[in-house]
């Protein structure tokens, strides 16, 4: 009995053909892939920074009605970070800070920066402008302070806006049984609001940053700082200050509960020119998935302009705040000013913080 011959189906060898087919243009396929970041140049995309912008909105409103009230763009802000090789990384952020009445634009640059990444263990080295590392808000860009504005204390010594100079940090963290960061700094003595601008004196300072946990989802900083440098009425100008907080966060949950307080003093003993005493404080707490409630307080002792006498401002202010994410937050801060020479000023602000990119993470 003949065996008959059995004929496989045509289509089963369109099959066998297209694996062949897919077989050999694999590898060409996957280099494709590999290639896909390249420019046309045949320059990679893999080593281009992070690019991101932040734009803080602000409307205000006062009684009595003052000059700052209305709507404005408080400032737009781009940063950029990126590895840019084995030994440093870079980090840029340029300030749009947007006039009231038009489009224009004063454009400064906060920050310009490299840091070793390849120090000995402990040490650490950056070099450019960077914020000075005295106190705690001064190292807050604008649209990381607690408020929509900064605290009276610290605008009337420091200046409105965080302070960055020209200079070169080292910073050292022994090996001791808590978190203990040593900084020095040494800079070119150019900050505006700080040293008058004009300058070209040295300013130097330091700072000591001391850090426990106190259980698994809280901790406490204990800091120090100093700085000295040309005063802008002449000579030269100390500054002491010193800080703590206290932050606790569910590290079980991302949006779960999580407060924070913090208290700095700040003491300006300028050569010639007024000698001021600033203190801030304030506490807030996440209540619900999303939303934050604060308060804060700030006492400023200085001369009065007008009978030289010395007296205190005052400052109270509470908060509501929307934080859906990191990226984005829309704050209402209501409370009352006492200035000297001028009657009491009731205020409301409400304020829009929107981030697009990738943005550097901030200090913890």
């Amino acid at each position: 009995m003949s065996r008959s011959v059995l004929r496989r189906p045509r289509f089963y060898t369109w099959i066998d053909t297209a694996g062949i087919v897919i077989a050999i243009t694999l590898p060409g396929h996957k280099t494709f892939a590999q290639s896909a970041g390249t420019t046309a140049s045949g320059v990679s995309n893999a080593l281009n920074p992070a690019f991101s912008v932040n734009g803080l909105f602000l409307g205000n409103w006062s009684d009595p009605t003052g000059p700052e009230d209305g709507l404005k763009i408080q400032e737009v802000e781009m940063a950029m970070t990126s590895v840019v090789d084995p030994y440093f990384k870079a980090n840029v952020f340029v300030a749009f800070d947007p006039d009231k009445s038009g489009p224009g634009a004063e454009v400064a640059l906060e920050e310009a920066y490299a840091t070793m990444t390849s120090m000995p263990s402990g040490f650490g080295l950056r070099a450019g402008r960077f914020l000075i590392p005295f106190g705690r808000h001064n190292q807050l860009h604008t649209h990381a302070f607690p408020f929509a504005e900064p605290p009276h204390a610290i605008e009337e010594i420091l200046g409105p806006e965080s302070q960055s100079d020209v200079g070169v940090e080292v910073s050292y963290a022994p090996l001791v049984p808590w978190y203990l960061n040593l900084r020095v700094y040494g800079g070119d003595g150019a900050a505006e609001d700080v040293f008058g601008g004009e300058s070209k004196e040295m300013a130097g300072g330091g700072r000591i940053e001391n850090l426990w946990d106190l259980s698994e989802a809280t901790t406490f900083e204990a800091s120090a700082s100093y700085l000295n440098g040309p005063a802008p009425e002449g000579g030269r100008r100390e500054l002491w200050g010193a800080d703590l907080r206290v932050k606790s966060r569910d590290p079980r949950q991302t949006q779960g509960h999580a407060w924070e307080g913090v208290v700095e003093l700040v003491e300006d003993a300028p050569e010639f020119g007024p000698d001021r005493t600033g203190v801030y404080t304030f506490l807030r707490t996440r209540f619900a998935r999303r939303f934050w409630i604060g308060a804060g307080y700030d006492w400023l002792s200085t001369p009065s302009e007008v009978t030289g006498l010395r007296g205190s401002e005052h400052e109270a202010k509470g908060q509501l705040a929307f934080i859906p994410s990191e990226f984005s937050a829309v704050r209402m801060d209501l409370g009352w000013r006492d200035r000297l020479d001028a009657e009491r000023e009731l205020f409301a602000q409400l304020q829009f913080n929107v981030t697009i990119g990738s943005h550097p993470a901030h200090t913890y």
